[in-house]
C-alpha cells in the first residue's frame, strides 16, 4: 500500500482542532475523514461552498505530489492547514511559504497511522511542517515537540476507544 494513503494521528488532530478548528478535510477517501465534512475530489470541487463557518480546511495530501494542493489553497483564499515534508527546495514549499501566516516546525517525527492496522508506527524517515493559511500579514515560526501534539503515540488505540466512548 502506497505511503500516500497513510493517515495523520487522531490525537495530534485533537490538538491541533483546539487551536484551529477543523471544518473540512479535502485529503480523505472517506475512510479516514478528519471531521463531519469532507471531500474526496476536492481539487475539483470549490472548497467555500463546503467549509462552515470560522473553521479551517484540513490538507494532508499525498507527499509524492504536493504542487497541485498548494495550488488549491492559494486559488481558494480559505483559511487551510497544511501538513507537509519539510520540502524546503521544492518549488511548493516556497509557494505556500508566501501565503502561510504560521509554521509549525517539528522536533521529532510524526507516527502517521498505517491505514491496515490502524496503528501509528514509528520510523518516519522525513520531517513535517504544518503551515496555517489564514490572512495573517508576518510569517510566525513555531517550534512543537511532537511528543506535545501526539502524547498517545504508545497506547493509540486506548487513546481511541477513550475518544469515541466520550
Amino acid at each position: 500500500m502506497s505511503k500516500d494513503n497513510w493517515e495523520t494521528p487522531w490525537d495530534m488532530i485533537d490538538i491541533i482542532n483546539k487551536e484551529f478548528p477543523i471544518g473540512l478535510d479535502v485529503c480523505t477517501d472517506g475512510t479516514n475523514a478528519k471531521c463531519s465534512m469532507y471531500l474526496t475530489d476536492s481539487l475539483n470541487a470549490p472548497w467555500k461552498f463546503f467549509l462552515p463557518n470560522d473553521t479551517y480546511v484540513w490538507c494532508n495530501p499525498p507527499y509524492s505530489d504536493v504542487q497541485p494542493w498548494v495550488d488549491k489553497i492559494i486559488e481558494s483564499r480559505l483559511p487551510t492547514l497544511l501538513l507537509v515534508n519539510a520540502s524546503t527546495s521544492a518549488k511548493w514549499f516556497h509557494d505556500i511559504i508566501n501565503i502561510a501566516s504560521e509554521m509549525w516546525v517539528f522536533k521529532g517525527r510524526i507516527a502517521f497511522v498505517d491505514p491496515t492496522s490502524g496503528e501509528p508506527v514509528n520510523g518516519n524517515d522525513r520531517s513535517q511542517v504544518m503551515f496555517i493559511i489564514d490572512g495573517g500579514k508576518d510569517l510566525k515560526v513555531r517550534s512543537v515537540d511532537v511528543s506535545d501534539i501526539q502524547p498517545y503515540r504508545k497506547n493509540y488505540k486506548d487513546y481511541l476507544i477513550t475518544r469515541c466512548s466520550q
